[in-house]
């Protein structure tokens, strides 16, 4: 099941799209951390808190905000979640 279209067509926003995922994901989140050296990045945590994936380093919140998005966007679930 490919969700990229509705999304799209329907405009959701950041956290609109935040929940709809979460809804097809379960408990995974993702969370928004600052380095040390200013930049922004993002990880990807499972239901038991375990990191599963780490973004590169984004030069502002909004940017990191943007990489979330295109994982919503463009990620489907799992064939298995189907």
């Amino acid at each position: 099941m490919d969700f990229r279209k509705g999304f799209l067509c329907y405009g959701f926003n950041f956290e609109e799209l935040l929940i709809l995922k979460t809804e097809i994901m379960g408990q995974a989140k993702f969370e928004i951390e600052k380095s040390s050296n200013d930049k922004f990045y993002f990880n990807l945590k499972a239901g038991n808190g375990e990191v599963i994936l780490t973004s590169q380093m984004y030069g502002g919140k909004q940017s990191c905000e943007n990489g979330i998005s295109s994982c919503l966007l463009y990620t489907s679930p799992s064939p298995r979640d189907s």
